[in-house]
């Protein structure tokens, strides 16, 4: 009776542990997510500003170039993620 309630506390252990490293792993990735959305919008204001300036800066192939970069990142960026079918034809 004592190794069953010694192998059940064991248990519980693990799963508590479990638990908080997930919510640890949450709250990690919620960051992660609030740092990208602010880059995102970081970017999204420098492609403003330098699309604004572009008779000025076609000169410089270089700029236009890393314009349109930008264009393409932002536009893939700002579009939401494909939703995963869970579904399963099996």
């Amino acid at each position: 009776m004592a190794s069953l309630r010694e192998s059940e506390s064991l248990y519980k252990k693990a799963f508590i542990r479990r638990c908080q490293n997930l919510r640890k792993a949450e709250n990690e990735v919620d960051l992660l997510g609030d740092q990208v959305d602010i880059l995102l919008r970081l970017i999204e204001k420098v492609y403003l500003i330098l699309n604004q300036q572009t008779p000025v800066l076609q000169q410089y192939s270089d700029v236009s170039e890393i314009l349109r970069l930008i264009k393409e990142q932002v536009a893939v960026l700002s579009t939401p993620p494909k939703k995963l079918d869970t579904s399963s034809d099996v």
